[in-house]
């Protein structure tokens, strides 16, 4: 199976290359911030004349602004929000009255086209509805990147120097090299080795002080299959530290909430000594280094997890089932508005921390293309009620919380509410396997068509369904803690 895919590597770097990396990133940054200026400009003038009637802008331009987007304008006329990204860089390049921006002749001019095409992406999704209105850009921006998107720009040389373990687990010792316009060749250290069929793009970001190259490639995925390929696996997402995945098998997996709590104290105490320092000052700068690599630290402590977390799960089970969370509507905001404010802020901004401090989102979009990658499918369900459930009788009740127990007054049977919620993740999907639940919405009938099938074979080959609700029955009783 084709499939895209990155490797990302860091990137060993001396002070020029460090530089000019650097200038490059900055460049980027005030050219996107210039066309977005002038776009403000534009609307403004369409304003004026009665063109338009909607105003969406997001700040007031400043006199040197105002004067930026003059210059740009004069350029070339700006008609229309969406324009052709090459022409508009080398008419600028080609300008000799741009003084304010003849550093555009200094940088690669396809990261230069991607900025302007990036902003009429981020326009066409405004307009659409899609997304919301684009802003300007800072230095401390987090998604500070350049992206050259013609494999023909650009050459990526990775190192043949690897080694054999025990184990039979191939180990790369050395570096690769990119060569790319106008910066020169770059050492990456290669830490896996890379297959692929065909070169789509390289992305160069920042985190924190260190930079990262990103090769986007589409390689040929010959993967084994999980080792459980008829069952089905319910996982339940929660924000609890001890068990922020539980799974219908019966484990829980526990997050690195100890490890997130520490590195968010001590950006907490070093936030509080940075307000009494004086802006600007070597001092203020050495703080804002300070937290910065804490931040770092903690995106890659969570992305780490994350990614061993979901390459364990899609090497156990081939169907993976989760609940269609709407997590943007879930971590809304309480605080309402001034006429009408809400309540209990503090402990809706609570809950809204410990759900995202996870990153659950991320969690089930690495979980779709890692169980696409091992010939299997993700399942989403319907969330509604399942922790309210009993997975053994389907009994619904609304207040049987005790804690972390969830105890059924109907049946009696009394379990980790975590692992009951997953279980009845996993009773949805396979009713739904097996034709008795509607599809829901963002499912595509086509790509489950074959699940459906070889999880109905396998079914009729167990035994009934009476059966296997049997043995699902002793399974969870079994797991019952002891009255001691």
């Amino acid at each position: 199976m084709l499939a895209a895919m990155a490797y990302k590597f860091k990137l060993i770097l001396n002070d020029d290359e460090r530089q000019k990396l650097s200038f490059i990133l900055g460049s980027l940054r005030f050219l996107y911030n210039s066309a977005l200026a002038e776009r403000e400009g534009a609307y403004r003038q369409m304003l004026l004349h009665g063109h338009i009637t909607n105003k969406y802008l997001s700040v007031k331009l400043s006199g040197d602004e105002k004067a930026l987007a003059l210059e740009i304008n004069s350029a070339y006329k700006v008609d229309r929000f969406s324009q052709d990204a090459e022409f508009r860089i080398k008419e600028l390049k080609k300008n000799p009255h741009l003084s304010l921006i003849s550093f555009l002749g200094d940088i690669p001019s396809g990261p230069a086209q991607q900025k302007l095409a990036d902003l009429d992406k981020a326009f066409g999704k405004f307009f659409a509805k899609t997304g919301g209105y684009p802003h300007f850009k800072s230095k401390s921006s987090k998604d500070d990147s350049m992206r050259f998107s013609d494999p023909r720009q650009f050459i990526v040389v990775p190192t043949t120097n690897t080694r054999t373990t025990r184990n039979g687990i191939v180990r790369v010792k050395g570096c690769g090299v990119a060569d790319l316009p106008k910066i020169g060749k770059l050492r990456f250290l290669q830490t896996r080795v890379m297959e692929f069929s065909k070169l789509n793009s390289i992305t160069i970001s920042q985190e924190g002080k260190d930079y990262f190259i990103s090769i986007n490639v589409e390689s040929e995925k010959n993967l084994p299959k999980a080792e459980n390929q008829h069952d089905v696996l319910g996982i339940d997402r929660n924000g609890n530290g001890d068990a922020t995945l539980a799974l219908s098998s019966g484990k829980l997996i526990a997050g690195p909430y100890d490890q997130l709590v520490c590195l968010e104290d001590r950006i907490a105490v070093l936030q509080a000594r940075m307000r009494n320092k004086k802006k600007g000052s070597v001092n203020y700068k050495k703080s804002i280094s300070k937290i910065n690599k804490l931040h770092t630290k903690k995106t890659r402590t969570l992305r780490d997890w994350q990614q061993k977390t979901t390459t364990m799960i899609a090497k156990s089970h081939s169907i993976v089932a989760l609940e269609k969370l709407h997590i943007k509507g879930m971590t809304a905001s309480a605080k309402g508005t001034v006429d009408e404010p809400g309540r209990n802020t503090a402990a809706k901004s609570g809950l809204n921390k410990l759900l995202l401090r996870f990153g659950h989102g991320e969690i089930a979009r690495q979980l779709h293309y890692k169980v696409s990658w091992r010939k299997g499918h993700v399942v989403l369900v319907n969330a509604h009620y399942t922790s309210q459930t009993c997975s053994v009788c389907g009994e619904r009740h609304n207040t049987v919380r005790i804690g972390r127990e969830f105890e059924c007054h109907n049946c009696g049977i009394c379990l980790d509410a975590d692992l009951n919620a997953s279980e009845n993740i996993k009773q949805r999907a396979e009713r739904f396997l097996a034709g008795q639940d509607n599809l829901l919405p963002g499912e595509s009938a086509e790509l489950l068509a074959s699940v459906c099938d070889t999880y109905v074979a396998s079914k009729l080959k167990r035994g009934s369904r009476n059966q296997l609700r049997a043995e699902k029955r002793k399974l969870l009783v079994s797991s019952k803690p002891d009255a001691a």
